[in-house]
């Protein structure tokens, strides 16, 4: 029964949108199986909104693919293209979403709601190593490719211009690495502090624009997703994620991601509160 993902779904040849989920990282076929679970008991209509958030989309699951080298995730991103669908991919190492920007053109700019801006020349710790199992990297490669690079990786080949939301856990090199390439960022603080200007800000960067989403579910306040394996403290809330997404609706939407959701003993909030944001997601992409 929870083989898929609980919404009315249909093959891959009628579908809108095909989402996969993408094994890399320990534990990511475990993320996989807790989220599709989830989603069975969480209502895809919005209360406020009087919205169903999935209607009239054809979504198919096509289920997880198997990665060895991460040219997989390229090559099934690439096919999805193709075909005129919208790729959207799950995964637990943010690493994951490096693969997919290699089959998009080089003007789609790219937003990434983050407690971290992934932008260091090269780090490496337990969580890292982590982060590109089963890959079969040496030590001085995943130094360079790991979910804490992603995005200064990414970069390096395709000068494509990136705005940060929610990010909050950083060196004094991260930032001047923002500075020095024009990247746009907002910060908890800057959100609670200046929601009016920040949503402006993201409206701008977002219009007449084709835009690549990627959501890591920590850039949600701990205390909402404590599922994660870097639980930073001062993040944002759902109201605050929720509108600013609807801002980014503003440009085109042409893929998505959503990573880094640790699965806890006895504990589905943060399942939950990923699967609410999937919907989401998915009400915002203009097929």
């Amino acid at each position: 029964m929870y083989e898929k993902f609980g919404i009315d779904l249909t093959d891959e040849q009628e579908a809108d949108v095909v989402m996969f989920g993408a094994l890399l990282g320990e534990r990511a076929e475990e993320m996989m199986k807790s989220l599709r679970k989830t989603s069975w008991f969480v209502e895809f209509y919005d209360v406020d909104q009087q919205k169903n958030l999935i209607e009239g989309l054809k979504i198919a699951d096509a289920g997880d693919i198997e990665v060895k080298t991460g040219n997989e995730i390229t090559e099934k991103v690439e096919d999805i293209i193709k075909r005129g669908k919208f790729p959207f991919m799950f995964c637990i190492s943010h690493l994951a979403t490096y693969f997919p920007l290699k089959a998009l053109p080089k003007d789609v700019k790219i937003v990434s709601f983050d407690a971290h801006f992934d932008t260091k020349n090269n780090y490496i710790d337990e969580k890292m190593v982590e982060s590109v199992f089963p890959l079969d990297f040496d030590e001085e490669k995943i130094k360079k490719f790991n979910r804490g690079t992603w995005a200064r990786r990414s970069f390096e080949e395709n000068k494509r211009e990136y705005c940060f939301v929610g990010a909050r856990s950083g060196d004094e090199f991260d930032v001047q690495f923002m500075k020095d390439n024009n990247f746009l960022y907002f910060t908890p603080k800057m959100i609670r502090e200046n929601f009016d200007e920040v949503k402006s800000k993201l409206r701008e960067f977002v219009k007449n624009s084709k835009i690549y989403l990627t959501f890591d579910i920590d850039v949600f306040d701990p205390s909402i997703a404590p599922g994660v394996g870097h639980p930073e403290p001062d993040g944002v809330f759902w109201h605050q994620v929720q509108a600013l997404l609807h801002e980014v609706s503003g440009g085109k939407i042409v893929g998505a991601d959503l990573v880094e959701v640790e699965p806890m003993k006895d504990n589905i909030v943060t399942e939950f509160l990923a699967v609410r944001t999937i919907f989401e997601i998915l009400s915002l992409i203009k097929t």
